[in-house]
């Protein structure tokens, strides 16, 4: 499986924004702070004139089978802001949580 980053970190903001609407009116809320995401990638190259370098996520364990392509890992550090706020994100209190 691969997938464009495009389309990953538009998966982990739907994922965060999903997180701050259920927890909505919580009392005990989290700010959230960097979100840092590790992934591995095959960069590609288009060969027409102009071609732009594109960036494939790949699914752990592929590199053996990419190992003809360049395959790279990179680590993306994000800082979620709303507007000019930052995000918060409610959560449930569980037993030993106070």
């Amino acid at each position: 499986m691969r997938m464009d980053l495009v389309e990953l970190v538009g998966h982990l903001r739907e994922q965060l924004a999903d997180a701050v609407e259920a927890g909505a009116g919580a009392d005990l809320r989290f700010e959230v702070g960097a979100v840092e995401v590790e992934v591995s990638v095959v960069v590609e190259r288009e060969a027409k004139a102009g071609g732009k370098a594109k960036f494939w996520v790949v699914e752990a364990g592929t590199d053996a089978k990419l190992a003809h392509h360049h395959t790279q890992r990179i680590k993306l550090s994000l800082t979620p802001t709303r507007g000019q706020e930052s995000v918060a994100i409610a959560g449930v209190e569980a037993g030993a949580e106070r």
